[in-house]
């Protein structure tokens, strides 16, 4: 499984580089050094899902809300090519965000309506890269 993964992640990569595949789920943002301001959480699959976009103490949106790609619901597959899909805890996945450096290219991929929220009484998890 991890393998199809791998391979999945490139081939995507490669279609979203190239401008192919306009109509494809994936999508990726780099974030710079201002804070992401996303909160992820795992759902019943235990996949990484945007659980939430966070404005700053002044009301401005941060990065990931201020991009215009990033919905709640979207899957969050790889942060800098690293894939997320063998994670099990969150922990991990803010791990990966904190040690990825900046600017920082995350891979989603589009997943339900805009806006679908996460199932009540999901962990939570800081994605935005700093502690």
């Amino acid at each position: 499984m991890q393998k199809f993964i791998t391979q999945e992640l490139a081939a995507t990569t490669e279609l979203i580089e190239t401008g192919r595949g306009l109509e494809s789920p994936y999508y990726t943002v780099t974030f710079g050094p201002e804070p992401i301001g996303m909160i992820v959480v795992l759902n019943s699959q235990r996949e990484v899902v945007v659980g939430e976009l966070r404005d700053g103490p002044d009301g401005t949106p941060l990065a990931a809300k201020a991009s215009g790609k990033v919905r709640l619901g979207d899957l969050v597959c790889a942060v800098n090519e690293r894939n997320l899909a063998a994670h099990t805890t969150l922990t991990e996945v803010s791990r990966d965000f904190r040690e990825a450096g900046r600017p920082v290219r995350v891979l989603f991929r589009r997943s339900g309506p805009a806006g679908a929220p996460y199932m009540a009484g999901t962990s939570r998890a800081d994605a935005s890269g700093t502690e």
